[in-house]
């Protein structure tokens, strides 16, 4: 079930179902426990009686508005945009010429990119083609709610 799941701790005595939405950098929670409610069914059709009423008001996030949040991990400036140096596993010395990524998301599951080499373009030229190649990727994309890409539980 989207946004619901089973809550089942015997060694506290709890049991329910627990709601949980995220929109916007918003996460709502609430739970919903079999014995207020009257039973296991009864909580559960509560739960969804909350989750329904939540997803009316609030607008899932669009595929396009998704990619444009920076990540905490981020360190390039971009999202969607990282450097990337070829290593051996656990070695320090480098496989290959380093190389600027632009990544979007393409059709259904897809994830498209674009590589720039820093040999070829140099630092700075890389990353800017970098940067343009994922602008033109977001803006060229289905804009559509990412719902899968927003869910919790």
């Amino acid at each position: 079930m989207h946004h619901i799941g089973r809550i089942d701790h015997d060694c506290t005595n709890r049991h329910g179902w627990r709601v949980t939405i995220q929109r916007w950098n918003r996460v709502s929670i609430r739970n919903f426990s079999d014995r207020h409610h009257g039973g296991r069914d009864q909580a559960l059709a509560a739960a969804q009686v909350y989750r329904d009423e939540l997803l009316a008001q609030c607008a899932p996030m669009t595929r396009r508005a998704r990619c444009t949040i920076l990540k905490k991990n981020n360190q390039s400036g971009v999202s969607g945009v990282t450097r990337f140096e070829p290593r051996a596993h656990g070695r320090e010395q480098t496989l290959g010429p380093a190389y600027w990524v632009a990544r979007w998301p393409g059709e259904g599951t897809r994830i498209r990119q674009r590589r720039f080499s820093v040999t070829k373009y140099g630092e700075w030229g890389a990353y800017l083609k970098a940067i343009q190649a994922r602008q033109h990727g977001v803006a060229t994309m289905e804009d559509e709610p990412s719902e899968s890409l927003s869910t919790s539980a």
